[in-house]
């Protein structure tokens, strides 16, 4: 059994890459940036970028619990201006993020906006390719039972990540997308904010597979290894 374990962890840690490249893939007929999330059409549920993996943001605020979980943010491609720098380009963007905040394990329903700015490096001049990424801000604001919710990305730790677009014919492109993200969160109106425990989030565009293919491999370790407990 310890081996068999063995192998599923040494190959979810070598899969793991190649398994998100697969996974966050979202189909648009523009291979410009944001991704095409225009809110106006009708979209698949859990089309955006999400947290698969579990807890999406985890935050002590002066001794409560807030845990943000379940989260789905979704850029709007309709507000999105695009601005070249160089090589580089920057997109300023609306998003919108839905989800749980579990206070003290106590579930409140949470819907945030507000305004994203993202730099894409190599970008200018280019339709499709490979390209890394950093959110450079994000600043989002909602109302709770707890009065006002603000979180945005951290003003001091680099959010990275990686966009892949690719012509696949017809019209139509694949965008590929992650980021790894720092947040803060602030309940008094912005004056206090405090870092999230668990960071930096990573986030994937439109895809629940890694959990999946990770619990799928550690299946076949189980029949593997009862397997060998009945052959010996």
């Amino acid at each position: 059994m310890h081996r068999a374990y063995l192998l599923v962890l040494a190959l979810v840690v070598l899969l793991a890459p190649f398994d998100r490249a697969l996974a966050s893939r979202f189909i648009t007929n523009t291979p410009d940036l944001p991704p095409n999330m225009n809110h106006t059409d009708p979209l698949p549920d859990g089309t955006g970028y999400h947290n698969p993996f579990g807890s999406h943001a985890l935050f002590n605020w002066f001794g409560t619990t807030i845990d943000l979980v379940n989260i789905l943010h979704r850029p709007f491609y309709t507000n999105s201006i695009r601005t070249p720098q160089g090589f580089d380009e920057v997109e300023r963007f609306d998003t919108e993020m839905i989800g749980l905040s579990l206070v003290s394990g106590q579930p409140i329903p949470l819907v945030m906006n507000g305004p994203v700015q993202v730099m894409t490096f190599g970008k200018t001049g280019n339709t499709t390719g490979t390209f890394a990424t950093e959110m450079l801000s994000m600043d989002l604001a909602g109302s709770t039972t707890l009065g006002l919710i603000q979180i945005r990305e951290s003003p001091t730790l680099a959010s990275r990540g990686q966009t892949t677009i690719t012509d696949i014919g017809g019209g139509l492109f694949a965008i590929d997308s992650f980021f790894d993200v720092f947040t803060e969160l602030s309940l008094d109106g912005g004056l206090t904010w405090v870092p999230q425990l668990n960071g930096p989030t990573q986030v994937l565009l439109d895809t629940p597979e890694p959990a999946t293919v990770v619990l799928s491999l550690l299946g076949l370790a189980a029949v593997w290894a009862g397997r060998r407990r009945l052959a010996a």
